[in-house]
């Protein structure tokens, strides 16, 4: 049985993006992501300029300081601008970028922003990113892709009104969003568990569109 998404289950309907993970997360827009079909599958369309705020995300952060699985369904169209698929980076947290033709997971531990990076064309993928608190493991595919090694607990986001997960983009001071994504989004998923490189393959084959 595969562990459930018990911090953040994110999908989108007709009507725009729900929580499942009955946290009681508000999502709320900055110039609404439209809503698009692929497959009869939902998703969210970002033009660089529009993104959602999960709010009340502040409360989960201890629980992933030494162990989160961070998955993501998205269309990428541009890799080589930095940007922000989904992220929670202000000065703590953890997050997927993109940058320079590269795709990363980050976290930061002990003030430092740990990266497990690897090269990616614009297309639609499962992206899953990994801490255990030894290392951040990124996963494209269902397939591990990189890791780096690094001990400790995640930092927390500055305690500056950052600490909430900004969908297609990166928490701000005040809840202002930043570093603002291209692409589509068609569900975010977030585990207080790390999960096995057999249970990412087997969540790939579930979630992938």
């Amino acid at each position: 049985v595969l562990p459930e998404a018990d911090v953040l289950c994110a999908v989108v309907t007709a009507d725009g993006p729900v929580d499942q993970s009955g946290k009681g997360y508000t999502l709320t827009s900055s110039k609404k992501p439209t809503v698009t079909e692929y497959k009869d599958t939902y998703g969210l369309s970002f033009n660089g300029k529009s993104f959602y705020n999960v709010n009340g995300f502040d409360k989960a952060y201890t629980s992933l300081e030494k162990s989160l699985t961070f998955e993501i369904v998205c269309r990428i169209v541009d890799t080589s601008t930095y940007q922000c698929v989904c992220s929670s980076l202000q000065g703590g947290g953890f997050g997927i970028d993109i940058n320079a033709g590269k795709i990363s997971m980050k976290v930061v531990v002990g003030g430092t922003f740990v990266s497990a990076s690897t090269k990616l064309s614009a297309g639609l993928y499962h992206i899953t990113g990994v801490w255990d608190g030894t290392s951040v493991k990124l996963y494209v595919n269902g397939s591990l892709a990189a890791a780096t090694d690094k001990t400790g607990k995640m930092q927390l986001p500055e305690n500056n009104g950052s600490r909430y997960l900004c969908i297609g983009g990166d928490s701000g001071p005040g809840g202002k969003s930043e570093y603002l994504f291209k692409g589509e989004i068609y569900s975010v998923r977030v585990y207080s568990s790390v999960l096995t490189d057999e249970e990412i393959a087997q969540v790939y084959t579930d979630h992938m569109i």
